[in-house]
């Protein structure tokens, strides 16, 4: 399968088909049901970091759109600084693998605390890591390593 969609999934082949073919008709729940499968793992991609990667933190203007109850803001958010779900600015990794192909994954974290948790569960191999040198990366090395 080297070379198609289904490359680096962890599917039997029947399945894949079988999501693709049910997947305009059905909910991604029903399918996980049917399938016996956790509803996440459908769309769950294994993240392996290795070789040169960079990763930076950019704070998404949020919040719940089209809600009554919520009064527009006139001007956009008037708090400055780095952001949380609290706020309506959550954090956001952009994690770019670079190589011959190369690879880009978007992940929205509660909050930059557990940043080096997540790199060090994503870190297959010997890793570059690339960052804007922001305090949240200082000592990841140690850490990753230890």
């Amino acid at each position: 399968l080297t070379g198609t969609i289904f490359e680096r999934h962890h599917f039997p082949i029947e399945e894949m088909f079988y999501i693709l073919k049910e997947m305009e008709a059905k909910s991604t729940l029903q399918i996980s049901e049917e399938l016996g499968r956790d509803y996440d793992s459908k769309y769950a991609r294994r993240i392996s970091l290795e070789g040169v990667v960079e990763v930076e933190e950019v704070y998404v203007h949020a919040g719940e759109k089209g809600k009554k109850r919520d009064v527009g803001r006139r001007r956009g958010l008037r708090k400055r600084g780095r952001g949380t779900w609290e706020n309506d600015k959550p954090p956001v990794l952009t994690i770019v693998k670079r190589g011959v192909e190369p690879e880009v994954w978007f992940c929205v974290v509660e909050n930059l605390k557990g940043v080096k948790v997540k790199l060090k569960e994503w870190i297959g191999g010997e890793v570059v890591l690339n960052t804007d040198e922001y305090t949240i990366y200082h000592g990841i090395a140690e850490e990753i390593e230890g």
